[in-house]
């Protein structure tokens, strides 16, 4: 098997085609630490020479004989790899023109880059090369050394010199740190030559620091071979020093993320520079909400006269905190600053209450905090814990600065949606950074002090997990028969002791459905009380019917419509629901408990969209488009949204909201919000994931049945009532929007697959869909326990819920294995473990198993569960090992029980997704700066550790038996 040594190749595939082989990625493999070890470049271009030169000088680096040659070729100095400065070396030909794709070797992981420009008309064949060197190549080169033995003359060499030097370098970093060429001529050059050559330097001072001619002799003696290599490396490690003292020093893991990025970006543009500084921020991009977010900030400080000095030093480490995670190359702060921050800031501070003429003034005092930070910057853990010491630092009062827009901790995030008992509002990625993860339960985090405050303000959330996706709860609404979900739901906790609200991530509701919602997700009642309440409250709103003739009744409440904009009395129900939900309570999440999303539809009257109240801190600016309106329900008490989503035009009068009027969210055809549910979770959900679970729960539909005669069904005069608009709308307005119509929108546009994770509840009922009939309630309960093929519909739903509590963690970036990727992660379970696994092993058998399409993972068993949960931070870890045969190729895993299997959260999906979601390839931090608080299990590293012992063992045994196999029959055969 011949070994890769190929970096690059040039293709010609309908068009220009870059194929990057993989090489990089696997040169780090071999480096014991490639994220401390920082590289020298040594670049040989040339041909016969060259390699001949490359051979003696480093020999172990060309050991075996390569058949396969690329435009670029990639090889590490064996003896040198485990120090803290290894030597890479890049072989090039400058002869390499395009190949067709036959004429070149497959690699496994080669990445297509195809070329969105065109050559210049001047071309030549050796045109393309040129390009890649000057523009990729020699952004990450120290030293290159260029053969003029390989060349027809001294004159073809300066041409080629010329010729990168018109291309220009791409980089953005200082020019003393652009490679030094050595060029290596004949001994017999004449001195009239060398010196003509020589005055061709400042031509060539764009692209390259200095040229420095070397004299050799292929065929020379061992100690020119010697001083050769004294100056190659003695020139590498001048270049190192000056790398270091500009900052610009890059470990191995720096170069291969840098390489990557470059490499996509020569492809689509040849005459953009590279900005180092800008490809470290990719997926993390500071944009123009940063300027929003300085805003605010700024607004309240001028406002509480908090002196200039506090405020530049808190924007500064804000800066700070987000431009040096923990992996991030630690470029001059004036250059990050101007770069990424600076045109953000004078904005804020322009459209800020700040004094005309103060803008350069205050950019210049962050500058400064900034630079007088980063220099004590190696002195701190990280960037985080530098910015909480310098808040605590300073002496101001902080606690007097509130946002529910801005996380004031970071300044970056517009969702603080976890809210300390001080008041302050943290964003996710703070509480990642700032928080201790807790044991017992997945994704717990708890912040015990406020950095802001100082001494008050605490926090325990648990997040939701970075690689599970969520499960839907969607509820109708139907006045009185909003019984019909509650019932259903209570069929569903009947049966298991997990609490029913775990079941799900985020819920949305409408009308009762929202009304339910509140009680069940928002304040977690448990399931009875749920129903309790409900049926009071609507017999409390509901008065009961006369005993009058139908026609009366009807004529009575058109007439009350008509005079209050109301059948019902608003103030009954306004009181009822402030004894119901406490009259200043409003949407926060139960603290400890999973952050599960709510959503709550209304009607903004005089607007066409559906609102949509949400516990998560969203405003309709992430809406926009959509069509529909966040609107943040922190300040509006809980009474306020139920009474908005119930505000059925002609049964209760709309309510204000501030200086908006609201009425029920069924108007906005959102009776059944799923659309609207299923487009947050696109929003919320990162791409590539689609939601686990969706159940949408119904709340009655109409028998269909032939219309009979008038005169048989229905009094006459109720009849010639009816003719009437206002009469027809009446009636209109007393039966539910068909939530059935979304539903089928929704589930007929599915593939098959997906059809199997999206259930629908409902129950046909007797007559007409009546929304304040309160005397039906009790007869709809005994419709839904009576009814055939509930409890299996109630029993589907709880294993789904149950299943998709458990998901998938990566330990480590996968790994090739002769034919397949070898993937090694976790199975945990969000939630109460422990219980989830119980009723999930009652409910279907007792033998259940992890499986992938091909192969058993593990046991899920209640005997071996204790093996199975860490007994130090009593966390559920089953460790599974799988193979798969592309890392970019979709998988599942399943539980599994019998003939019936059900996918756990997040699947399906890719490795290749998993290692970028985990950031495997985060070669330059993340934002959560690799959670600081993440707890350090000795429990489950020992766990892994038994695991990886006993593959060992399995594999070693499978090996010896082939051994000894292949033994035995060598043996009858010469026998």
């Amino acid at each position: 098997m011949y070994p890769q040594r190929e970096l690059l190749q040039i293709v010609i595939d309908r068009g220009i085609v870059i194929r990057d082989t993989g090489r990089f990625a696997r040169i780090l493999q071999e480096m014991p630490r490639p994220a401390s070890q920082f590289p020298r470049v040594v670049h040989f271009i040339g041909k016969t020479a060259k390699d001949q030169a490359l051979s003696k000088l480093f020999p172990s680096s060309r050991s075996g004989h390569n058949r396969f040659r690329g435009a670029v070729d990639l090889h590490i100095h064996s003896p040198s790899c485990g120090t803290e400065t290894p030597l890479i070396l890049l072989d090039s030909d400058p002869f390499t023109e395009p190949q067709s794709r036959d004429e070149l070797r497959s690699y496994r992981e080669a990445k297509q880059h195809r070329v969105h420009w065109s050559l210049p008309p001047t071309h030549t064949p050796h045109t393309l090369i040129d390009i890649l060197f000057a523009r990729l190549l020699f952004l990450f080169t120290d030293v290159v050394l260029l053969f003029s033995h390989d060349f027809a003359s001294l004159e073809d060499v300066m041409a080629r010199l010329r010729a990168w030097a018109s291309f220009g370098s791409a980089s953005t970093l200082s020019s003393t740190v652009r490679p030094r060429v050595m060029l290596i001529i004949p001994e017999d050059t004449p001195e009239d030559l060398l010196m003509l050559l020589l005055e061709q330097q400042n031509t060539v001072k764009e692209i390259f620091h200095s040229i420095e001619v070397f004299r050799w002799d292929p065929d020379g003696l061992p100690m020119t071979y010697k001083h050769l290599k004294n100056s190659i490396l003695g020139q590498a490690d001048d270049m190192l020093e000056v790398r270091r003292f500009n900052n610009c020093l890059f470990s191995a893991t720096h170069l291969e993320g840098f390489y990557h990025r470059a490499l996509h970006h020569t492809a689509q543009f040849v005459d953009r520079p590279f900005d180092f500084i800008k490809a470290t921020r990719l997926g993390s991009e500071v944009g123009e909400d940063f300027v929003e977010h300085v805003l605010d900030f700024l607004k309240q400080g001028l406002e509480l006269k908090v002196p200039y000095v506090h405020l530049t030093a808190f924007i500064a480490s804000c800066i700070l905190m987000d431009a040096y995670p923990p992996k991030m190359p630690h470029f001059p702060p004036r250059v990050i600053f101007h770069s990424l921050y600076r045109s953000f800031c004078l904005k804020a501070i322009e459209q800020s209450m700040a004094p005309a003429n103060s803008e350069a003034l205050l950019c210049t005092l962050i500058e400064r905090q900034l630079v007088r930070l980063f220099s004590c910057l190696t002195e701190y853990a990280t960037s985080g814990h530098l910015h909480r010491d310098n808040i605590h630092r300073r002496r101001c009062d902080w606690s007097r600065f509130q946002s529910n827009k801005t996380c004031l901790y970071c300044l970056r995030s517009s969702q603080p949606r976890g809210l300390l008992s001080c008041g302050h509002r943290v964003c996710d990625t703070c509480i990642r950074r700032h928080g201790e993860e807790a044991a017992g339960m997945e994704e717990k985090f708890y912040i015990s002090r406020c950095i802001l405050c100082q001494t008050n303000g605490s926090l325990t959330v648990v997040l939701q997990p970075m690689t599970a996706s969520i499960s839907i709860l969607v509820i109708d609404g139907g006045g009185a028969r909003g019984i019909i979900p509650l019932e259903f739901i209570g069929l569903m906790q009947e049966m298991i002791d997990t609490p029913v609200q775990d079941l799900s991530d985020m819920d949305a509701g409408t009308s009762s459905g929202g009304i339910t919602i509140i009680g069940l997700s928002i304040l977690r009642w448990p399931i009875h009380r749920c129903i309790r309440t409900f049926t009071e409250l609507a017999a409390r709103v509901f008065s009961k019917e006369s005993q009058r003739p139908q026609w009366y009744d009807c004529l009575r409440k058109m007439v009350h419509c008509a005079v209050f904009n109301s059948v019902y009395n608003a103030r009954t129900m306004e009181d009822a629901l402030k004894e119901v939900f406490d009259d200043v309570r409003v949407p926060y999440h139960p603290e400890g408990f999973p952050q599960k999303r709510v959503i709550i539809t209304a009607t903004e009257i005089g607007s066409p969209l559906c609102v949509a109240f949400n516990n998560y801190n969203e405003s309709d600016a992430v809406s926009k488009g959509r069509g529909y309106k966040l609107l943040r329900g922190d300040e509006i008490p809980l009474w306020k949204i139920a009474r908005a989503t119930s505000a059925v035009p002609g049964i209760f009068p709309p309510v204000e909201i501030g200086s908006r009027k609201f009425e029920d969210g069924g108007m906005g055809r959102h009776n059944n919000p799923i659309h609207l549910a299923l487009a947050e979770a696109r929003r919320i959900l990162p791409s590539g994931m689609v939601p686990d679970r969706v159940l949408s729960l119904g709340t009655g539909a109409e028998e269909e049945v032939e219309e009979a005669e008038s005169g048989s069904r229905r009094d006459v005069i109720c009849n010639f009532f009816r003719n009437f608009f206002a009469f027809r709308f009446f009636e209109s307005m007393m039966r539910s929007t068909d939530g059935e119509a979304p539903w089928r929108e929704v589930f007929y546009r599915l593939d098959t697959p997906s059809k199997t994770s999206h259930m629908r509840f409902n129950v046909t009922v007797d007559g007409p869909l009546e929304i304040t009939n309160v005397k039906m309630m009790t007869s709809l309960q005994s419709t839904i326990r009576n009814q055939p093929g509930v409890h299996e519909q109630a029993l589907k739903s709880v294993i789904d819920g149950l299943t998709a509590r458990y998901y998938f963690v990566l330990d480590s970036r996968p790994s090739w294995s002769r034919k397949d990727y070898r993937c090694q992660g976790t199975i945990r379970c969000r939630g109460d473990s422990h219980t989830v696994a119980l009723d999930l092993i009652r409910l279907t058998s007792a033998h259940m198993e992890f499986v992938t399409d091909n192969e058993i993972l593990g046991q899920l068993t209640v005997d071996g569960l204790h093996e199975d949960f860490c007994s130090q931070c009593h966390r559920y870890r089953k460790r599974v090992i799988f193979h798969v045969p592309q890392l970019s190729e979709k998988t599942s895993i399943y539980i599994k029980s019998g003939d019936m299997r059900w996918k756990i959260s997040g699947f399906p999906q890719s490795m290749a997704w998993f290692v970028a979601r985990q950031g495997f390839d985060a070669c330059f931090g993340s934002p959560d700066h690799g959670i600081p608080g993440q707890l350090g299990c000795d429990g489950c590293v020992s766990q892994k550790s038994t695991l990886q012992a006993r593959k060992r063992k399995a594999a070693t045994a499978n090996l010896s038996w082939e051994c000894k196999a292949k033994r035995s029959c060598l043996e009858k055969c010469l026998s």
